[in-house]
């Protein structure tokens, strides 16, 4: 019942807020009726809105961690970018195959959608395609990650 009184005390201060006509009492400042019809359309209306409460926590869950995957993502891709730009200085730091494969076989997924998101308002040569002046270390790494992260057109 005290869930009930909170929930009610709650949805009165945004009617409240939004400036509409105030409600009617609490049910206990009501005439006594086991089961009135407002009873049964506030219940109703907490049950929906709990409901809700719930989808909108799970999708942000969802989106929370699919952040976190982009942001490890995009992490081992700068790593990877380094470790090419370092190759193509004259120092390796690791192999770039061994990371592209790590990276590959843990979200490979995640990465098609992400591409193919973006392939939307630009060519999928584009992105994937390097430079036209740089090293052929570079390119090399390109066509690794071409290679590993086939399009997601089908």
């Amino acid at each position: 019942n005290r869930n009930l009184q909170a929930e009610y005390d709650r949805l009165k201060q945004q009617h409240d807020h939004k400036g509409l006509s105030p409600l009617p009492s609490p049910p206990e400042m009501m005439p006594v009726s086991p089961q009135s019809p407002r009873d049964a359309e506030l219940i109703a209306e907490a049950k929906l809105l709990r409901q809700h409460k719930g989808r909108l926590e799970a999708r942000m869950q969802i989106l929370e961690d699919h952040n976190k995957q982009l942001e490890s993502q995009l992490h081992r891709l700068r790593q990877l970018l380094e470790q090419a730009n370092a190759k193509v200085n004259g120092t390796t730091l690791s192999s770039p195959s061994t990371s592209l494969q790590r990276s590959d076989s843990s979200q490979p997924m995640l990465l098609r959608v992400v591409g193919s998101q973006t392939s939307e308002t630009m060519g999928e040569d584009d992105l994937l395609s390097p430079p036209q002046d740089t090293s052929t270390g570079l390119e090399e790494v390109m066509e690794q990650l071409n290679n590993s992260f086939p399009s997601s057109r089908g």
